[in-house]
């Protein structure tokens, strides 16, 4: 699988990458910074991928384990950290797989939904 991630700064697109995991399985197998981000978001993509319904609520804990570390302070503190945005590293994950953040509890859970 691969997803593009498009990044924003005040609305004007600066950057864009493209990640393609399949095959990465070991930690030692990572070439360059990229694939090694990927590999630290790949349990939450696929979470995302594999799920049925259309409204997920997911806490902060899931996240957490998803990720394998702490999410930043900021993540507790600031709404904008988990918003629908491009200027974050997380938000992109479920943008690029057709999600939306509906609702938002600061250091508890947030809601997304599948969009139509």
């Amino acid at each position: 699988m691969s997803l593009k991630f498009e990044y924003y700064y005040k609305g004007k697109k600066v950057g864009e990458e493209e990640m393609d995991f399949n095959g990465l399985k070991e930690k030692s197998e990572f070439n360059n910074e990229n694939e090694r981000g990927l590999y630290k978001k790949r349990k939450l993509i696929e979470f995302l991928r594999n799920q049925e319904k259309d409204r997920i609520e997911i806490t902060y804990t899931q996240i957490e384990e998803l990720l394998g570390r702490k999410l930043p302070k900021s993540a507790y503190e600031h709404k904008p950290y988990l918003s629908n945005t491009y200027s974050q590293p997380i938000p992109p994950i479920w943008l690029n797989l057709g999600y939306k953040q509906v609702k938002l509890v600061l250091g508890e859970y947030l809601i997304l939904e599948k969009l139509k």
